[in-house]
């Protein structure tokens, strides 16, 4: 036999092992997204869907075996629960994203240590985790952070020179804490609170009106209001039937309620809190795909879907706090190991709508 044909034999028997070699260093990965396609989250689920679509394309383009498989819960949770249940037993996903809502994400994190899934929300801060989700190591979040909320709306009431405030919120974890937020900002800048108005799903229309009654009476200079779009839209058309026009500030739900409104007029005093893109290509990339600028919980969902392939290539057998990783996200450094469960330092800044598109309150509104 010659040599050649000796080493040519030779040769094609390592060739599987060769591929083997290569699956192992591009493990194919599949990961599970249970958003709200429907119900009362959708525009909230539609939003960070997209950036996470767009990360898992980008990643096959690299070469890399990933699919997402997409669950829509409505906005229910226990259709949270039957997803996540699915995903990990049927399809045995490495990873989930998902938890819209913060009741929708609290249903999904006993769920994470019973099956051992990794799962990530991109839209809850991590101050307002349960105690169970904070100790849970298979829970995480890259959503912005109440901290980095703060610091924005300090900063913007004290340079507007904001005397009086008034709260709007619904009664769930993120109205509440984010109610909580303000009080403490109004306090250590001498802002008094004249109307607090807490919002139940029961009778959420006539909340509403009740609430825009009584700050159309105490008149305040700003309305902190944390509320879905439409009852953001549906206190600022009280406001114009109350002829009042006080400044009205709002966590990431301005593009949808002006989207929804479609009154321009209505949101010329409107400004929202929204996380600031450390990344100065994402937003060009992203309205390319979708033919409109990103807005609200787009950019955590992205990197939700990046950090997440990257903790299903190198989880071994142990759990996901044993990974020493780093991702350069959009949003900010995403790291493991981390103690909070929140795995980036997010920041914030202020916008406003000019001619239908965000534009940050600190920059010209309009070229």
């Amino acid at each position: 036999m010659s040599i050649f044909f000796r080493s040519l034999c030779a040769l094609i028997l390592l060739l599987p092992l060769l591929a083997a070699a290569e699956d192992a260093n591009l493990k194919r990965t599949k990961l599970g997204a249970i958003v709200s396609l429907t119900g009362d989250a959708a525009r909230n689920g539609r939003n960070w869907l997209e950036g996470a679509q767009l990360a898992i394309d980008e990643l096959q383009a690299e070469g890399r075996q990933i699919s997402l498989i997409v669950e829509d819960d409505g906005t229910v949770p226990a259709r949270v629960a039957t997803s996540f249940v699915k995903l990990a037993t049927v399809d045995r996903v490495d990873g989930i994203i998902g938890g819209t809502w913060d009741f929708l994400a609290e249903t999904a994190y006993p769920l994470a240590k019973q099956y051992q899934v990794p799962f990530i929300t991109p839209t809850n801060p991590v101050e307002i985790l349960s105690a169970n989700a904070r100790s849970n190591q298979w829970v995480f979040t890259n959503g912005l952070s109440l901290a980095a909320e703060q610091r924005a709306i300090d900063k913007f009431l004290s340079t507007k020179s904001v005397k009086t405030i008034a709260l709007v919120f619904i009664n769930v974890p993120y109205g509440t804490s984010h109610a909580e937020l303000v009080r403490e900002t109004a306090k250590k800048l001498g802002i008094a609170v004249l109307s607090e108005n807490e919002i139940t799903y029961q009778g959420f229309q006539d909340g509403i009106k009740l609430a825009a009654l009584r700050i159309a009476q105490k008149k305040p200079e700003a309305v902190f209001v944390v509320l879905n779009y439409e009852g953001v839209d549906s206190l600022l058309r009280e406001f114009e039937r109350a002829r009042v026009n006080p400044m009205v500030l709002m966590p990431h739900t301005l593009q949808e309620a002006f989207e929804f409104g479609a009154s321009p007029k209505r949101y010329e005093n409107a400004f929202g809190v929204f996380p600031k893109f450390s990344s100065s290509t994402f937003e060009k990339i992203f309205t390319d795909r979708y033919h409109r600028p990103p807005y609200d919980y787009a950019a955590a969902g992205y990197d939700a879907a990046r950090f997440m392939a990257e903790v299903a290539n190198r989880r071994g057998q142990e759990g996901p706090d044993k990974i020493d990783l780093t991702y350069e996200g959009v949003t900010g450094k995403h790291s493991l190991p981390t103690g909070d469960r929140s795995v980036v330092e997010t920041q914030a800044s202020i916008m406003t709508v000019r001619e239908g598109l965000l534009f940050s309150y600190a920059k010209p509104a309009l070229p």
